[in-house]
């Protein structure tokens, strides 16, 4: 093949290639809603500024996944659902080979309630990440919710052997058996569920309610026992791409700023009234926890911060500063045990925290004196 052979021979495999790149490239998308169409209208400014300052970001380039994505993140942290979803669709059609955004579909269609669908998601997100427990328990209870109890069972017969310390996987385990008719799988199933997961009240629930349809009566009452004292224990989602657009919620800010300025002033009744306001609106900020703990215990009810304390673990709130704040208010009113305690979970979190071991050193100090 001569020179000028080679060069026609290249041309028409461009020519061949180019109308696939093109159509790549230029790849019907669902169309977004108009900003005003969102039903932002009457929203808190901060809310406002937020969602309108992604959405220019996004009519920059709307053929950036990114873009695509963050943009339904914020509109599912407000419950934009419909609206997320065209947004988590447009992202995975742009990058169909990351994981987040049909992950997030899969979420968003659960969430309207379009359980074939979103059991499709899950399936296709797996393929993605196979590995990824949070997808997989997802999908194993869309499938329990569509009655295919054959396959949610392999899906959480799954997610126990790859994971035997997640207790959704034995606690879903144990249901989807009691679905299929096995109930001596499923009592097996859920005990095994109560020994991984013995604080959680929901646990001993289903297991208290199995035993009790298979006539095991007196083991049926210990388990509900059991239930009665551990039913404010719920269980902890540990699905860090969920709680990245729950934290984007913004309408606790202006109510965050109220009781900072309430502060300064030393009005902490009011303080702790916008401070309740902001954990209403967005349970997930975890220095709203903090600051209701240090105003509760600067306002001299140590009992109350103990409850605040308790409600955000009960919420999935557990990091260093909750713990580091709660463990210097139990030190500043001489419950010097359950300072220690409590302060060592800080550190068991973040060993060189400088702010926890100065606080244990304190204490150590004061205990000598």
């Amino acid at each position: 093949m001569n020179e000028g052979q080679n060069i026609i021979c290249r041309a028409l495999v461009i020519l061949l290639v180019l109308p696939t790149a093109m159509s790549c490239g230029s790849r019907a998308l669902p169309d977004v809603p108009e900003f005003g169409a969102l039903g932002f209208a009457d929203a808190l400014e901060p809310v406002q500024r937020q969602v309108q300052a992604a959405y220019e970001d996004w009519q920059e380039e709307p053929r950036v996944a990114n873009r695509n994505g963050y943009l339904g993140m914020l509109l599912a942290a407000y419950d934009r659902n419909s609206a997320a979803e065209v947004l988590f669709r447009r992202a995975h059609l742009i990058a169909p080979d990351e994981f987040r955004w049909i992950y997030y579909l899969a979420r968003t269609l659960e969430e309207l309630g379009r359980h074939a669908e979103a059991a499709d998601a899950f399936d296709a997100a797996l393929e993605i990440d196979p590995d990824f427990s949070e997808a997989r328990i997802q999908f194993a209870r869309v499938l329990l919710q569509l009655g295919n109890v054959e396959d949610s069972v392999g899906q959480f017969r799954a997610i126990s052997e790859r994971v035997p310390s997640r207790v959704e996987g034995w606690l879903g385990l144990g249901k989807a058996l009691d679905r299929s008719g096995d109930r001596r799988g499923a009592v097996a199933a859920l005990q095994r569920a109560a020994q991984v997961g013995p604080q959680y009240g929901e646990v001993h629930y289903v297991l208290a309610s199995v035993l009790a349809a298979s006539g095991d009566d007196a083991a049926a009452a210990r388990e509900f026992a059991i239930y009665e004292r551990t039913k404010g224990n719920k269980l902890k989602s540990t699905d860090y791409l969920t709680r990245e657009i729950l934290v984007l919620h913004a309408g606790d800010a202006p109510h965050i700023g109220a009781a900072q300025q309430h502060l300064a002033q030393g009005q902490l009744t009011a303080a702790i009234a916008s401070i309740q306001r902001a954990l209403t609106i967005n349970r997930l900020r975890a220095d709203s926890w903090s600051m209701l703990i240090y105003l509760h215990a600067r306002n001299g009810d140590i009992g109350q911060a103990g409850e605040v304390y308790r409600q955000a673990q009960a919420a999935g709130i557990s990091y260093a500063r909750l713990h580091l704040t709660y463990g210097k208010a139990l030190l500043e009113h001489r419950r010097y045990d359950e300072a220690r305690n409590i302060l060592g979970k800080a550190l068991e979190i973040d060993p060189q925290y400088p702010e926890a071991l100065a606080a244990m050193a304190e204490l150590g100090q004061t205990e000598s004196q």
